[in-house]
């Protein structure tokens, strides 16, 4: 037998050992009771039901850590309008977490049916019959909210300015003085009840960080007094003015 013909035995045997081995390994992992899930451990979550993010990820207790749908769980999560993202991961030996990012309920608008709460990409997360702690949006042109899970087309291009506004408001610290924002027209009027004033803006949105500041000013400044601060441009200025009501 030649040196070559000694090689090629020594590779066939190898891959034959190889073989064996791995499957081996195999029938252990999928059949062993190490490997069976134990837990299943849900992170991150907030507002919604533990058990049910359980039930509808699939993962079965019992069933071996190597055979569950992991893929297939991650999907089904997300068809759950609250859940922006949701991962699964296995912890060996037979224990699984599930992490799950909640949206944020950022804005509500009012029907006959009530309060619907959406996050900032327009997803309706849910119905209320009482008024909440968020932003009121009007003049959206959405209607039946009810059987939806998000709003039209044509509103989430305002939601998105609308995002924009509340953005320079959060880094002013006035998103809480914000009880409503109103699309109306070619403005959005920021409504502030307790300071008794109304910020409009053009809907372009031109300098709006500029805008804002000075607006805070105002708010400050005018504490008491109810009115309007808007843009006042004309030739010689182009600046955020308050107008008392008489």
């Amino acid at each position: 037998m030649g040196e070559a013909e000694k090689g090629n035995g020594k590779k066939i045997l190898f891959t034959i050992l190889f073989a064996i081995v791995f499957t081996g390994l195999m029938v252990f992992a999928l059949t062993s009771d190490i490997f069976k899930v134990r837990s299943i451990e849900v992170k991150n979550v907030k507002n919604l039901d533990i058990d049910k993010i359980k039930k509808d990820s699939g993962i079965i207790e019992g069933r071996n850590i190597f055979l569950q749908r992991y893929f297939k769980g991650m999907f089904k999560l997300k068809e759950n309008a609250r859940i922006q993202e949701a991962k699964i991961y296995p912890v060996f030996p037979n224990k699984i977490e599930i992490y799950i990012e909640e949206r944020n309920e950022n804005y509500q608008i009012a029907d006959e049916n009530g309060y619907h709460i959406i996050d900032k990409n327009g997803y309706i997360l849910r119905k209320s019959d009482e008024l909440q702690k968020v932003i009121m949006l009007l003049g959206l042109k959405t209607t039946s909210l009810t059987q939806k899970n998000r709003i039209d087309r044509e509103d989430l291009d305002v939601l998105e300015k609308i995002n924009k506004i509340k953005y320079v408001l959060d880094y002013y610290n006035l998103t809480d003085k914000v009880t409503g924002i109103e699309k109306k027209d070619r403005q959005f009027i920021l409504d502030l009840k307790e300071e008794k004033k109304k910020i409009i803006l053009k809907e372009e949105l031109t300098e709006l960080r500029a805008q804002i500041s000075i607006s805070k000013h105002i708010i400050e400044t005018e504490k008491g007094k109810e009115g309007e601060i808007f843009n006042d441009k004309n030739q010689k200025r182009n600046y955020m003015v308050f107008r008392e009501k008489i």
